[in-house]
């Protein structure tokens, strides 16, 4: 008797564990899934250039499961290559935090998020636009890469990572250059303003925010910049990140955009609440002064008359 009621005590504690068990083996299928996908983000570029030549080189990413933000910081040996510029025309990324950031000792950092997640091959995220200043071996190579999945959480995925290497050569070694060279971009149109507006900021109540999405399919956004109005006159001019916060006493946003091509668009929008309160103050001083002015005169008038009286 006591062996059997051994054993029902024992069956029962693994039928209790049974969910526990499935669950954790449900987690673990769940990360082991997300570990065995395959993230990849890598340079796409020339092998081999001249001296004295400019060239692109693309940041391209494969993923398997749907991407919606991403983290990149690259670096090239700033003595063999210069940086001239960068391309975001044909970039999956719909929403820069901050336009790419450029170190003089030769790298560039940038961030931002699509607006439709990407699954598949060869996403493109950025072309850099470099320039060979000396014969050598170049080394291009990822500082940090991160993304993050479009699965509502955010989830925080590390890539694996693929560097380059570019032999620049002086122009008598023969280098197949009509390849090489960037492509000379034609671009007349300026940037597209697609979404311009003044929101409030989830987190402080203290500001506002002015959140934009630009787009430049030809040769890029290059910057984004603007000014602000808080009484009658304009700020200095300023970069503008997205969101860019500003105080809440803010009624109109001057915001320009322009591309690599030196195209600008540039849009103004208004806060008509801070506006309409701000003009009814400044009614309200305006007719102050107006009534304190008649009574100013009518008081003049008054001593007039006496004096007249008296004589």
């Amino acid at each position: 008797m006591e062996s059997i009621e051994i054993n029902k005590k024992l069956i029962s504690r693994i039928i209790s564990a049974v969910p526990l068990i499935l669950l954790s083996t449900f987690y673990f299928l769940l990360s082991y899934s997300a570990q065995a996908s395959s993230y990849r983000i890598y340079f796409s570029g020339p092998q081999a250039v001249t001296v004295g030549s400019e060239f692109s080189v693309k940041i391209l990413i494969d993923s398997d499961q749907p991407l919606n933000a991403y983290e990149v910081s690259a670096g090239f040996p700033a003595g063999i290559l210069d940086f001239s510029g960068f391309n975001n025309g044909n970039s999956i990324i719909d929403v820069w935090q901050n336009q790419p950031l450029v170190y003089s000792g030769g790298g560039i950092k940038f961030s931002g998020g699509s607006l439709t997640p990407f699954s598949g091959k060869s996403g493109e995220l950025l072309t850099l636009n470099l320039k060979a200043l000396k014969e050598g071996n170049a080394r291009l190579d990822f500082d940090n890469a991160a993304f993050y999945l479009a699965n509502g959480k955010g989830t925080k995925i590390v890539p694996q990572t693929e560097g380059a290497e570019i032999s620049v050569v002086y122009p008598s070694i023969a280098v197949a250059t009509s390849s090489l060279a960037v492509p000379i971009v034609v671009d007349d149109t300026p940037p597209q303003i697609k979404y311009l507006a003044i929101v409030p900021d989830p987190i402080n109540q203290d500001q506002k925010l002015v959140s934009s999405l630009v787009t430049d399919s030809d040769s890029g956004v290059k910057n984004l910049s603007m000014r602000t109005r808080t009484n009658l006159f304009w700020s200095d001019w300023q970069d503008a990140q997205n969101p860019t916060a500003v105080p809440l006493s803010v009624w109109a946003v001057d915001f320009k955009a322009m591309d690599n091509s030196g195209n600008i668009t540039e849009k103004i929008i208004y806060d008509w609440n801070v506006f309409w309160r701000l003009a009814l103050i400044y009614l309200a001083v305006a007719a102050g002064i107006i009534i304190i002015l008649m009574l100013m005169v009518k008081k003049g008038r008054k001593q007039n008359e006496k004096i007249e009286n008296s004589n």
